[in-house]
């Protein structure tokens, strides 16, 4: 028959442990009460479009910054790398711009957005390349988004991918 005072000890070190467990978990959920999530980028969907006799194709890319924080970020920068695609930018003879601007063939999007507690900002990318084949499209499409927390009083950065292409399963 073991003796009581080793049960004793048994008991309260088994006891201070799930305490201990009980105290991370509700450190962590009052955490997540107080400041939320981090936020996420979600590509929706892309396309491209094309006018007969051009010599161009415009890819698009619809994305959408969640900001599943409890207090309002400002998106300051968005990026789309298309990978092997060099795009340029188009402007219609009107003068209205039909691309994103691009720096280094990339489309780039540099303005100040703010984006409310749990709610989001869609983004509707385009660029222009030359036509190629369409079933030799098939790229992997990078989303990079800068934003600043308030909270944490920083830039920080949020990158996706999607693989571009239009062949079938």
């Amino acid at each position: 028959m073991p003796d009581t005072p080793i049960l004793q000890l048994f008991a309260y070190a088994s006891l201070t442990f799930s305490g201990l467990c009980i105290a991370a978990a509700a450190l962590m959920f009052s955490y997540r009460q107080n400041y939320g999530w981090r936020p996420t980028v979600l590509v929706t969907c892309h396309g491209l479009e094309g006018v007969g006799g051009s010599t161009e194709y415009i890819a698009t890319l619809h994305f959408e910054f969640w900001n599943r924080r409890k207090y309002p970020v400002v998106i300051r920068h968005a990026e789309v790398d298309f990978g092997s695609l060099r795009l340029q930018e188009k402007v219609s003879a009107t003068g209205e711009r039909l691309t994103w601007p691009t720096f280094r063939g990339r489309p780039v999007f540099r303005g100040d957005v703010r984006v409310d507690p749990t709610s989001h900002h869609a983004f509707d990318c385009k660029g222009a390349f030359s036509k190629r084949s369409l079933d030799d499209l098939d790229v992997s499409a990078r989303v990079e988004i800068s934003y600043f927390d308030p909270v944490a009083n920083r830039s920080q950065k949020l990158t996706t991918r999607h693989r571009y292409s239009f062949k079938q399963a």
